[in-house]
């Protein structure tokens, strides 16, 4: 609760350079929670090379265990912003109330009805210094998403699958 969760689920067994050097600038404030997809449990050891590379692994700036093991519903509940690039997890952050950073282009078209509506903003620049601007600029973006949207029907985006 002292610091404001950033929650990252993991497609995939990589993570960006750009996301650890934002991780690495991040200051106390924030936690990064790095939820591996329940497919890819086994690049833990993968994925807590890639943070000890960086001196990151360790800690107070990164979670993997709880945010992997917590339900996604409460660690949203308690979330300051989501960062994906296309997982459905964008859906339900919209639902929660939880801003999405959406951060591969083919998210932005998933998702263009979400990002549309000002639950999501695309990040596909990589960069880590936008990254932080734009995390430090979700309270700002909060309050005016709080004021037009409190939960984001789904239904149009399965249809659009479908």
């Amino acid at each position: 609760k002292e610091k404001k969760i950033i929650l990252y689920p993991l497609q995939y067994s990589e993570i960006d350079d750009y996301i650890l050097d934002a991780i690495a600038s991040t200051n106390e404030e924030y936690q990064w929670w790095l939820r591996l997809h329940p497919r890819k449990i086994e690049a833990k050891e993968h994925i807590e090379e890639i943070l000890r590379a960086r001196n990151l692994l360790g800690t107070s700036m990164v979670e993997i265990d709880k945010a992997t093991s917590y339900p996604l519903p409460q660690i949203l509940k308690n979330a300051y912003v989501h960062l994906s690039g296309a997982s459905g997890s964008i859906i339900e952050a919209a639902q929660s109330g939880v801003l999405s950073l959406v951060l591969d282009e083919i998210g932005t078209v998933y998702y263009k009805d979400i990002i549309s509506a000002g639950a999501a903003i695309s990040m596909i620049d990589k960069s880590a210094d936008l990254l932080l601007a734009a995390i430090r600029n979700v309270e700002l973006k909060k309050n005016r998403v709080e004021e037009r949207i409190t939960t984001y029907n789904y239904k149009k985006i399965i249809e659009r699958f479908l």
